[in-house]
């Protein structure tokens, strides 16, 4: 987390404390800030209040991007927004358990790298350590090995990366 936003954390945890709302900025603005944080602030801060109302985590990249902007008064960092979409795809797919590609994608992303479809970046043992702990903070582990027991491949992959290293 980036000084600014460890300041207005300790400010906010005193007596005086900082307003909420300066608080989220301070974290939606922070790069070092962990996507299972952003994603819990996104939650928090646009509740689904009627059932026919559509569940942030199924809004438009681009909505979500405007909405926190225009809400808080700021440009979302990129990497915020790519952590924040990476946390989304592991709540509502399981791609990250079964996809290789998007297992290693996912997991340089939750490590603060930028996201670049289109360039190959093996993930290393950090960003594979960093990637699992984030997702099991957001998807614990359940009894369905089709929701959250990783595929041979990505088992293999993990295997390879922890030998090479």
């Amino acid at each position: 987390m980036d000084k600014t936003a460890a300041r207005l954390l300790e400010h906010a945890s005193t007596t005086q404390g900082v307003a909420p709302r300066a608080v989220a900025r301070a974290l939606f603005l922070s790069e070092e800030t962990f996507a299972s944080v952003l994603i819990l602030m996104l939650r928090d801060t646009y509740p689904k209040e009627k059932p026919e109302d559509t569940d942030v985590l199924y809004w438009h990249p681009g909505t979500i991007k405007m909405q926190i902007e225009q809400d808080f008064a700021l440009v979302l960092p990129k990497a915020n927004l790519d952590k924040i979409l990476a946390a989304i795809t592991i709540l509502t797919t399981n791609y990250f358990y079964k996809s290789v590609d998007r297992f290693i994608h996912l997991c340089n992303v939750l490590a603060g790298d930028d996201f670049q479809p289109d360039e190959f970046e093996p993930a290393d043992a950090g960003e594979i350590l960093w990637g699992i702990t984030e997702a099991m903070l957001l998807v614990p582990p359940d009894d369905d090995p089709e929701d959250t027991e990783f595929s041979p491949e990505i088992r293999e992959y993990i295997r390879k990366v922890l030998a090479e290293e």
